[in-house]
């Protein structure tokens, strides 16, 4: 099995190696998943999980404009007894790319965005834990920047397989305004 993978990537870069990267106005459209704050892979206290789904495009200067929506639960435990937090976030970005092999086949990019959302605490048993306590957390409107790394890898033409990380800084929450986010995807280029 990992000699057909390694197979089937392999002939997938060769047959790539004149394709055309980072040229002005290729687009992209990426769907990503990952850990966020922690890297518990199950429900505990501060782990939390995110999906996004990304638009791009190349400008004149080789750099790309990001614009999508990411959406993401954390855990956190009182007495045993979990909270969900979830955020649905939306981004734009500005990321430019400063380390990257001859064929642009590999590419890292540091990016600086913004990004506005909502923030929903859910409330277990109606806002009320077993012991009595009450959770005096409102949901909120969010706003505030991200800085963000992407490395790309192209597997084939049309498909980049990404790792990505972002820091956010979201004023505005009752729980915490800094999140960071690290998880992997694949980016299509709708126009290669």
């Amino acid at each position: 099995m990992k000699k057909g993978m390694l197979g089937l990537l392999f002939s997938c870069a060769v047959l790539n190696l004149g394709a055309q990267r980072l040229y002005t106005g290729e687009r992209h459209i990426s769907a990503s998943i990952g850990l966020q704050d922690n890297f518990f892979l199950q429900k505990k206290d501060n782990a939390g999980f995110f999906a996004s789904l990304y638009c791009s495009w190349i400008n004149k200067k080789k750099n790309w404009w990001l614009l999508g929506a990411n959406a993401s639960i954390k855990y956190y435990e009182y007495r045993g007894e979990y909270v969900p937090v979830s955020q649905y976030v939306a981004d734009i970005g500005y990321y430019m790319p400063f380390i990257k092999n001859y064929r642009k086949n590999w590419v890292i990019s540091f990016g600086l965005g913004a990004n506005a959302g909502y923030e929903v605490i859910g409330f277990p048993n109606g806002g009320v834990f077993k012991n009595g306590a009450s959770i005096a957390a409102k949901n909120r409107w969010l706003y505030g920047g991200c800085i963000g790394l992407e490395n790309e890898l192209y597997l084939c033409n049309n498909l980049i397989w990404t790792l990505h990380f972002k820091e956010r800084y979201l004023s505005g929450s009752d729980i915490t305004p800094l999140h960071w986010n690290f998880g992997t995807g694949f980016k299509f280029s709708i126009n290669n």
